[in-house]
C-alpha cells in the first residue's frame, strides 16, 4: 500500500477510534437525546457516519471493479446522484447551480477539501441515503462503527496491488479525489460530527448531567 493511502487509512482509523471513545459508555437514553427539536441525537450522528461510510465504500468498490476490468477507474457524481441540496436554492434551479460548482470544484486542493469536510456551518442538506435512523440500539451502533471501518480497511487491503493514485471520484462539491483523498474526507467529515457529538454531551438537558 502506497504511503499517502496508508496515512489516510490510519487517519480514518484514529478518527473512528475517538468516535468510539465518545459513545462507548453512553446509555440508550443518552444516545437518543436530541438537544433541540429537529436536531440529531448522538445515536443519529453515529448512524449517519455508518451510512456515509457505506456510500463511500460502495464508490471505492466500484472504482476497484472498474480498474480490474480495464475500464477507466473514474466515477463522476452529479448533485442529483449525491442526493444533496441547498436550503437557499429551489430544486428547479439546482441543475443551474451545478455548473459554477463544477468549475469551482476543479480548483479544490486536498487541504481545502479536508477543511471543507470539517466545517460545521456550510448549509448543505444531508443526502437522503445518509439521513440517520432514530432509536437504534447502542450496541448495534457501536458494533456498526467498528465493523464499518473494518470493512473499508479490508476492501482496500484486499486490492493493495492496484495503483490507488489512478482511481478517482469526482463531484461538483469536492472536486476530484483519489482513494487517499476519499479516506481523508471521511475522516474530516467525521471530525466535524465529533464536534456535534461533544455539543450534545455538554448540553444542559443531557440525561445524567
Amino acid at each position: 500500500m502506497e504511503g499517502a493511502l496508508e496515512r489516510a487509512l490510519e487517519l480514518h482509523r484514529s478518527t473512528r477510534a475517538r468516535t468510539l471513545v465518545l459513545v462507548r459508555s453512553l446509555t440508550q437514553a443518552q444516545l437518543d437525546y436530541p438537544p433541540s427539536p429537529g436536531s440529531w441525537s448522538v445515536g443519529q450522528v453515529a448512524d449517519h457516519l455508518i451510512l456515509s461510510d457505506r456510500l463511500s465504500r460502495e464508490d471505492i468498490a466500484r472504482l476497484i471493479q472498474l480498474a480490474r476490468s480495464g475500464a477507466e477507474p473514474v466515477i463522476s457524481r452529479s448533485l442529483r446522484d449525491l442526493g444533496v441540496s441547498f436550503p437557499f436554492v429551489p430544486q428547479p434551479l439546482l441543475a443551474l447551480a451545478e455548473i459554477p460548482l463544477w468549475f469551482g470544484s476543479s480548483l479544490i486542493t486536498d487541504p481545502v477539501r479536508d477543511f471543507l469536510g470539517r466545517i460545521r456551518f456550510i448549509p448543505i442538506e444531508t443526502p437522503r441515503s445518509a439521513v440517520p435512523r432514530r432509536g437504534r440500539p447502542g450496541d448495534e451502533l457501536r458494533a456498526g462503527l467498528r465493523e464499518s471501518f473494518e470493512e473499508t480497511e479490508a476492501l482496500i487491503e484486499a486490492n493493495a496491488d492496484l495503483d490507488y493514485r489512478k482511481l478517482y471520484r469526482r463531484d461538483p462539491l469536492l472536486g476530484k479525489a483519489d482513494l487517499a483523498g476519499i479516506l481523508r474526507f471521511l475522516a474530516s467529515h467525521e471530525q466535524r460530527h465529533q464536534g456535534q457529538i461533544c455539543d450534545v454531551l455538554t448540553d444542559g438537558g443531557f440525561p445524567g448531567r
